[in-house]
């Protein structure tokens, strides 16, 4: 479930339990493996589990912000083409590195 997959990099630490609760609600189950694959990919390439938490987080923070001004329709129609655009190479750029991790 996007629950299990999501609450993995939030730890009582870095961001409140409301905000935490509130997040792995709103996460989706194909974001959740890539976030948490981002993670061990980078663990596994950098061996600092700090600095690769550290880089999911400050991902996590930028999809909260994105996901706040999506909902307030805060987008022009032409950001909203750009956005589209950048979503469909993000999630095909994400979907081949798990591939690849997988594979390995």
């Amino acid at each position: 479930s996007s629950g299990i997959n999501a609450e993995w990099p939030l730890r009582p630490g870095i961001f409140g339990k409301a905000f935490t609760k509130g997040f792995i609600s709103m996460i989706d189950d194909d974001t959740g493996v890539i976030l948490k694959t981002l993670y061990s990919l980078m663990k596994e390439h950098t061996g600092q589990a700090g600095k690769s938490r550290k880089v999911v987080k400050y991902l996590i923070r930028i999809l909260i912000k994105v996901g706040v001004l999506l909902k307030n329709n805060a987008f022009s129609e032409a950001e909203m083409r750009l956005f589209t655009r950048f979503k469909t190479k993000y999630r095909t750029t994400a979907l081949t590195f798990i591939s690849f991790y997988e594979v390995k």
